[in-house]
Formats: structure tokens, C-alpha cells, sequence
């Protein structure tokens, strides 16, 4: 298969370039650097589609001027691997390119939102935020426990909890017990396309807490979009609209943020 030269792909599929002024990007470009990528994958399947069939051709006639006694042989299992191997590797070649696309996208339309993004901001503690909206990743069993623990003792305390949990597959499981939205219902750039998540952004809850150590582009748009009051979430580097990002050593979970959480808001003072 003839080497596709790595210069001849844009630049802006480096991380560099993902992290720097990718938002300024005209949309005309960027259709250009998605068809170039399936061009360059679709000739290189097509290429391996025609060699193998010539080969096989090859073979056929090989067949056809041998004696009537003599036989092609089969290829061994060890060539038929390696051969599926490789069809393998061809066809998912595509994946990083496409995860880098897709990255690309996500930032551009968060910076995009966030650049029109209207809300009333007000500073709450848990004290004074009388609604809570609570944000979760629910794929973890460990994760979704703390969370929904969290939301238990917010409701002890009178408070009125909305939660929404996002599931990191492509399915839901059964009854997970609370509004919940999953992989299958987001677009190409992470954006959520369920009437859950819809809803859950609409309300303007006096406080939105994110639960999500991990950054999911599903929770990140949900989190934007949403109108509450007062926004707090994990620390992230990506474009966010969080009021307040409290930074979580790594391997600590949900329990320890909520933990420092707590402590935080217990030291401002409102007027």
C-alpha cells in the first residue's frame, strides 16, 4: 500500500493544535480535514481489497494451468491470522484521527456556547441553596453509590435534589433508579441529544454540583447548558462554566470531593 505522507494531513489533528486557537478554525477547513481522513482510509482498505483480489486471481489462474493432480494449497491458520490481522489494522487506523476530530469539535462548540452563554449568577452554600441539581457519572458502581449516598444526605437536610446520572455505554441498564442518559444519546461531539438531559439543563436550580472525576464531554455539555444559579464541579483543563473547581488528587473519588465540598462552602460567608 503506497505511504500516505504524514504532512500531507492538516496540522490541526496535532494535540498542539487542539489545545491552541483550534476554536478560530473555519468550518470549510475542517470538512476538508474529515474528507481527506476517510479518503486516506478509504484508500487504503480499497488498495488492500485490490491486492488481495488480485492475489486471489493469481491463484485461480495458477489452479486452472496445473495438472489435474495438483493441488493449491490452503493458506496455513498462522497465514489466515496475520491476514486478519492486518485487514484489522486497516480498518482501524481511522480510530486516533477520529478521536482527535472529535476532541476538536467538542472544545470548539463548548467555547462557541460558553461565548453566548447567558445566566444569573449567585453564590450559594449548601446551606442556602434550598434546590440542587446533581450531575453524576453513573458507569462506576463505586462512583454511583457515592453519589446517590450524597444526594440521600442532601435530602435529609430538607433539600430539594434533582439528579441526572450519565451512563459511559452505549446502554442503559434497567431501572437504574434515576433519570439517567447514555452514550447511544449523545452526538459526535459529545453534545447530549436526550430529552432528560434537555429538561435537567432548563432547571435554574440554586446549586448544580458535577460528580464526574473523570471528564466526560456528556456531563461537560450538561453542565454548561445548565441555568443554575451557582456552578461546582472537579477541576478540569477543558473549557468549562463552573464557578468554583475544587481541585481532587488523583485516585480520589466522589466521596472525598464531597467531603471537601462541604467544607469549602461551610467557610463562605453570605451577606
Amino acid at each position: 500500500m503506497d505511504h500516505v505522507p504524514r504532512n500531507s494531513v492538516p496540522g490541526i489533528l496535532d494535540n498542539r493544535l487542539l489545545d491552541n486557537g483550534c476554536a478560530a478554525l473555519p468550518a470549510a477547513h475542517l470538512f476538508l480535514v474529515i474528507t481527506r481522513v476517510e479518503c486516506y482510509v478509504s484508500y487504503g482498505l480499497g488498495t488492500f481489497a485490490a491486492g488481495k483480489a488480485q492475489m486471489t486471481r493469481r491463484h485461480k489462474g495458477t489452479k486452472a494451468r496445473s495438472h489435474h493432480n495438483t493441488k493449491v494449497p490452503n493458506p496455513c491458520p498462522a497465514e489466515r491470522q496475520l491476514e486478519n490481522s492486518h485487514t484489522r489494522k486497516l480498518e482501524n487506523s481511522h480510530t486516533p484521527m477520529i478521536g482527535l476530530i472529535r476532541k476538536f469539535l467538542f472544545r470548539k462548540g463548548v467555547r462557541e456556547q460558553l461565548a453566548r452563554q447567558k445566566r444569573t449568577r449567585q453564590v450559594h452554600t449548601l446551606e442556602s441553596a434550598r434546590t440542587v441539581g446533581l450531575l453524576f457519572d453513573a458507569t462506576s458502581e463505586k462512583a454511583r453509590k457515592e453519589s446517590l449516598e450524597f444526594a440521600q444526605a442532601l435530602e435529609k437536610q430538607g433539600k430539594k435534589v434533582q439528579k441526572l446520572g450519565f451512563f459511559n455505554s452505549r446502554q442503559l441498564p434497567e431501572s437504574p433508579g434515576f433519570e439517567a442518559f447514555s452514550l447511544k444519546e449523545t452526538a459526535f461531539d459529545g453534545q447530549p441529544k436526550s430529552n432528560k438531559a434537555s429538561q435537567f439543563a432548563k432547571e435554574k436550580f440554586d446549586l448544580l454540583l458535577t460528580l464526574n472525576p473523570e471528564v466526560l464531554p456528556a456531563l461537560t455539555w450538561v453542565a454548561i447548558l445548565s441555568q443554575a444559579s451557582f456552578k461546582i464541579g472537579f477541576a478540569t483543563a477543558e473549557p468549562n462554566d463552573y464557578d468554583v473547581q475544587l481541585e481532587t488528587p488523583e485516585g480520589k473519588g466522589v466521596k472525598y470531593f464531597t467531603e471537601q465540598l462541604a467544607m469549602y462552602l461551610g467557610k463562605i460567608v453570605l451577606k
